[in-house]
């Protein structure tokens, strides 16, 4: 069973809570039909990481998809799959 929106997004919260370098943002954005021309708004997520120069932080990522963006955020975090941190520390990432 595919877990819904809600639930990645619940997941993305929890780590970005667990990390708070990490963050992200709901934005729109402008998808236009090839058909007709017309423009509508969708969902988007922006992911940052903050760092201590600027407000913001440095962008990592746009996407309009949920499970994209919890396999950004795991990877920004330095988690598995699963959500674990890999065995051995910063050695086992080399």
């Amino acid at each position: 069973m595919k877990p819904l929106p809600h639930q990645l997004l619940w997941e993305v919260r929890q780590v970005c809570k667990d990390h708070p370098t990490l963050y992200y943002i709901d934005v729109q954005d402008e998808k236009r039909d090839r058909k007709t021309g017309n423009k509508t708004l969708v969902p988007a997520y922006v992911l940052y990481r903050r760092d201590g120069h600027s407000r913001r932080g440095m962008r990592i990522c746009k996407t309009r998809s949920e499970k994209t963006l919890l396999a950004k955020v795991r990877t920004a975090a330095g988690l598995d799959a699963q959500g674990n941190k890999p065995a051995g520390g910063n050695e086992a990432r080399r």
